[in-house]
């Protein structure tokens, strides 16, 4: 968290602490890095190393991405 406040304090030097930390939430909830994103990593995974054979598997890929990045 302490890294990611960082980032965004250098990206947006008038922020206040609060809004960074929340902030820094919020991708923290996103994150690959987020233990709690294990079943979408692994769905993500599976289709993304698997030969797309069918419009259907794309489909299903994009709508894995969709939800695991709220698009």
């Amino acid at each position: 968290m302490k890294q990611e406040i960082t980032k965004i304090k250098a990206k947006q030097p008038n922020i206040t602490h609060k809004a960074a930390f929340t902030e820094a939430a919020q991708r923290w909830k996103i994150s690959l890095n987020n233990p709690k994103n294990n079943s979408i990593n692994e769905a993500i995974n599976i289709i993304s190393n698997k030969d797309l054979e069918s419009e259907d598997d794309l489909l299903i890929g994009n709508l894995i991405f969709n939800i695991k990045f709220n698009y």
